[in-house]
């Protein structure tokens, strides 16, 4: 099943292609572990940002980590109309490639490693604030109702919307964050430790307001489409998913589109009992005095989960909590995520469910 799953992740993106027929040779070729990194901007987050870069750097290089990024893309052709020469291809554990890492994708890897002494390979299927109905395909969002709806309601809500009117009006939303950005960049560089209230005070409100329409990467479907349809069906041995906040206001559902989705890749990867490890995030304010009702919801997805927990096999969750603040300034949680203490690191929580015996 391994040397399978090796086959099928050097053809990703026709790394083999049609070369096979012609002498083309693959070299350094591993066979072990493979684990997709799926979700959001926490499991997005590169490792060339994370705050123990330098110490990452500094230190000796293992040649049996890899990391292949799938590019984000929303919509066939995409790959031919941008230049996606950092991703697709996969990455050795080198200073140069090292920081192009998920930094929990990269955690993650060294732990298993290090417990089993097997090469590991990750692949990123991952998109900053997208829900998890831009990772259902429509057999999932038509098993379940909420889902359904939302993706209908959705439809809707775009129709008249060609692709080009929402390329312009995407263009201009991220020229606005860019501007954005490199006001609090420049805020950031005389105090770093700076709350988010003032830097909103400084900068302006964070003018987050991606638009709809047909190429979004928010359009439910969208992403199981254009970037895990094109992974599936490779032989994997778990799958990581670090999602959640983006959910908040469905998170009374959460816990059906959650089953729903890992029932479905399971499907959709031909192993019924494929180990899937969730880093739950859920938002908190900084404030109690300004806990809204929209807030508790985020609280609620943990009772459905535990439900999840017991009725599935291989389904493992972590639920962490952040504020604003935290999130602005740790993102992706790295004083948890990414800290060298192994009892508050996630990948060494799930990987002690999956091999006990490996870690002390």
């Amino acid at each position: 099943m391994q040397l399978l799953c090796c086959i099928l992740l050097c053809n990703l993106l026709g790394l083999l292609g049609s070369g096979l027929g012609s002498g083309a040779r693959n070299h350094d070729v591993c066979v072990g572990e493979v684990w997709l990194a799926g979700g959001q901007s926490n499991m997005e987050y590169l490792l060339g940002f994370e705050k123990h870069i330098d110490e990452v750097l500094a230190g000796k290089m293992n040649p049996e980590i890899r990391f292949f990024n799938y590019p984000q893309v929303t919509y066939e052709g995409q790959l031919e109309d941008y230049n996606y020469c950092n991703d697709g291809f996969w990455r050795c554990c080198t200073k140069a490639d090292l920081p192009y890492f998920s930094a929990v994708g990269y955690y993650f890897a060294l732990d298993v490693q290090k417990a089993l002494d097997v090469p590991v390979g990750i692949i990123g299927c991952n998109w900053g604030g997208t829900s998890i109905l831009s990772w259902m395909d429509e057999e999932a969002l038509n098993r379940c109702v909420p889902a359904m709806k939302a993706a209908e309601e959705y439809e809707r809500s775009i129709e008249g919307i060609t692709l080009e009117m929402w390329q312009a009006k995407q263009d201009a939303f991220q020229a606005e964050m860019d501007e954005w950005n490199g006001k609090v960049a420049k805020i950031k560089e005389t105090n770093p430790n700076i709350e988010w209230a003032e830097i909103e005070k400084q900068a302006g409100v964070c003018p987050w307001h991606p638009p709809i329409g047909p190429g979004s990467p928010y359009r439910p479907g969208q992403l199981h489409r254009s970037m895990v349809a094109q992974v599936a069906p490779a032989a994997l041995s778990g799958i990581l998913f670090y999602q959640g906040e983006s959910d908040v206001e469905r998170a009374e559902d959460y816990g059906d589109l959650l089953i729903t989705l890992v029932t479905r890749w399971r499907e959709l990867f031909g192993d019924a009992e494929l180990p899937f490890y969730n880093v739950l995030v859920l938002f908190i304010g900084n404030n109690k005095k300004l806990i809204t009702k929209r807030q508790v919801y985020l609280w609620l997805p943990i009772l459905s989960l535990l439900t999840v927990t017991i009725l599935s096999r291989n389904i493992f969750f972590l639920i962490l909590s952040q504020n604003r603040q935290s999130l602005f300034l740790h993102h992706p949680m790295t004083p948890s995520v990414c800290c060298k203490k192994k009892p508050h690191r996630p990948q060494h929580f799930f990987l002690s469910r999956l091999h006990p015996r490996e870690l002390d």
